[in-house]
């Protein structure tokens, strides 16, 4: 087999396959947008209400930081084992 041809299928192989990154892209992406939220509540809302730009009265305080702390855990987790 030349290199040529071992080159040639190698590319057609990953033409097949390069959709299969997506969905974990997808939920990593989702799980650091929901991170980021819940330490903007931990933040703005620190043991009292807020409004949010959504319009919703949200209670920030320590389980957002340990939401948030999960959820960047869910992340690591998710990029090393896919």
């Amino acid at each position: 087999m030349t290199a040529d041809s071992l080159f040639h299928r190698n590319l057609v192989r990953c033409a097949q396959h390069w959709f299969k990154p997506f969905p974990f892209i997808i939920v990593g992406i989702n799980i650091l947008i929901a991170c980021v939220s819940d330490f903007e509540s931990a933040v703005m809302g620190w043991n009292k209400w807020w409004l949010t730009s959504e319009g919703v009265w949200q209670y920030g305080g320590w389980h957002n930081v340990m939401n948030g702390v999960a959820g960047l855990f869910a992340f690591i987790r998710q990029d090393i084992v896919p």
